[in-house]
Order: structure tokens, then sequence, then C-alpha cells
């Protein structure tokens, strides 16, 4: 597995350095940019900050690429670039045939103590109080073990994007959807039946 950090870009410089194996890389000496599918974001998507504002949270990708492999992504907000926008940092895992995704999460020690506290704070709350962050992240990982079809996952809906990933978890008024339909094939099953009736006594 390789385990890639790329950090929050706070002086606006328009690229993305990476952390592998505690030397700081610009993140195209790593990997290829060009693999990854259009689904996939490199960071936080715009519309995910709007939804969670004033939260911490943690935002999740899986995806499967053309030449087989797979790619983790997990990211969190990590405070603000020089203009006042909100920037993020991510940890990008590639895998291995058989390799699961590892949340727990070691800071390289090359990183400054601003960025150490986010990872041993955030990224690294597995299994004390920050545990309801990871309540997505999971869902997630688990519906890429059961959705054979889908070769990209989210673990927030996107609404806005315009390349959207094959899988993404539906919002509380989607999950009751279900319910909602059944009870409307009902009520036309019911209006078809008085309505046959009615024709049939006239």
């Amino acid at each position: 597995m390789r385990s890639i950090w790329l950090l929050p870009d706070r002086d606006q410089t328009g690229r993305i350095q990476a952390v592998e194996d505690e030397s700081i890389y610009s993140l195209h000496e790593l990997i290829s940019l060009k693999e990854l599918p259009p689904a996939f974001v490199l960071g936080i998507p715009e519309e995910i900050y709007r939804s969670k504002s004033g939260e911490f949270f943690l935002f999740a990708q899986f995806i499967f690429l053309a030449s087989g492999s797979r790619v983790f992504c997990l990211s969190a907000p990590a405070g603000r670039d020089i203009s006042g926008r909100i920037v993020s940092m991510s940890n990008l895992q590639f895998l291995e045939e058989g390799e699961e995704p590892n949340l727990k999460f070691l800071a390289p020690k090359i990183l400054p103590n601003e960025d150490k506290k986010i990872i041993n704070t955030i990224f690294s709350g597995q299994k004390e109080n920050n545990l309801e962050l990871f309540g997505a992240v999971n869902k997630m990982l688990e519906a890429v073990k059961q959705a054979r079809n889908a070769r990209s996952f989210s673990s927030e809906p996107l609404i806005l994007a315009r390349n959207k990933p094959d899988w993404m978890p539906q919002k509380k008024r989607l999950e009751l959807s279900e319910i909602e339909y059944k009870k409307v094939i009902w009520l036309i099953f019911l209006f078809i039946l008085f309505t046959v009736v009615f024709y049939f006594l006239l």
C-alpha cells in the first residue's frame, strides 16, 4: 500500500504538495493525474463545505482505476488559505490486491505542527469521541464490497457535481422514498380499480 498525504495549499501556490516516506514532492511527481477519473476530486468539493458549514467532518472517496488499481482517499478541512477560503488535507491510499483501506493514521514527522494536529485529532479519531465522523466513511466502504457494478464511490451525496460518482449515500428524505413509492403505487391501483368498477356500473 502506498500512503500519500496531500497538504493544504494555504499560500495559494496552485500546486499540490504531497508527502510520502517523510519526503515532500509535487503530487504529479508521485502519481499520474491523468489516470484519475472525472468523478474523483482531489480534496473536498465546494458543495460539501457549504452543506457542512461550521462542522468537523470527513469526506471519503473510493475509485477503481482503468489499470485495475484501487484508490481510497480521505479528506478533512485544514483551516483557511491567505484569502480566507477553506483548504483541505487528504490521505491518498493506493491499494494492492486484497488490501483494505487503512484507517489508522500516523502523522509524518516532516509535517508542521498544525498539520500533525489535524491528523491526530480528526483523522485518528476512529475509536474515541470522533467515532461518528467515520459513520459515513464506513458506510461507503461497505458499499464498495457490495455494489459490484460501481467504479467510483463518495461518502457524501454530490448534487451539483458535473461528474457524479456511481455510488453515493441517499439523503434521509430519499431513503423514505421507497415507502412513499409503495403508497403511490397502491393509490394508483385503487384509482384504476374504482375507475373500472365505476365504468361497468354505468
